[in-house]
């Protein structure tokens, strides 16, 4: 007989948006080792320019008590951490902007946004609205840098949000002869067997 392997419950938060324009409510919870918020838990990008210091505060205290399973996002406006990541066993949890949009698109975005002190700008919500109504679909360059990560991380799943698909999406993808697994979440809390 085969040997079962131990799948692990990782509960994962992604595009939460705190404090932004569409920011959306999750249940209040105890933290375990199992938590991984994965980007746009916060949102600088669409805050009011009052409310900068609480998010920025809100932001270290969450990275100091879960350390890398706290991973920036595109609207958290953290140039130094662009391709933040946390690697639990062959999982890599990330935001998704490097891997859907790519490094160019990604620096061009988060220079564009309010940061380096000019935080604060609101950003138009149609756009958010409006993607969340398109179908889901995922380009054979997006999936080559999903591969491409989970490579050079020795991974065999990545899990990603960015994207705010009205529902959870799992794909395969073989190139090379080797095949991962990717995940793309929703806005909110999930809980993901893996």
């Amino acid at each position: 007989m085969g040997k079962k392997k131990n799948k692990r419950e990782f509960i994962v938060y992604n595009d939460i948006h705190a404090y932004g324009r569409h920011q959306i409510q999750v249940p209040n919870e105890p933290l375990t080792e199992w938590h991984i918020f994965n980007g746009d838990i916060f949102d600088l990008a669409g805050c009011e320019k009052s409310k900068i210091n609480e998010v920025l505060d809100k932001m270290k205290g969450l990275r100091n008590a879960l350390g890398t399973r706290y991973i920036y996002g595109n609207h958290e406006l953290m140039m130094d951490h662009i391709d933040d990541q946390h690697v639990h066993g062959q999982i890599l949890f990330t935001h998704g902007h490097l891997e859907f949009w790519g490094r160019k698109k990604s620096l061009k975005y988060m220079r564009k946004l309010p940061g380096r002190g000019k935080f604060g700008r609101k950003m138009a919500g149609w756009f958010d609205k409006l993607r969340m109504y398109k179908p889901f679909n995922m380009s054979e360059k997006q999936k080559v840098r999903c591969w491409e990560r989970c490579m050079e991380n020795r991974c065999q799943a990545i899990v990603l949000g960015h994207k705010h698909p009205k529902e959870p999406h799992e794909l395969h993808y073989t190139r090379d002869g080797k095949t991962i697994r990717i995940f793309v979440l929703p806005r909110g809390r999930h809980v993901l067997q893996l």
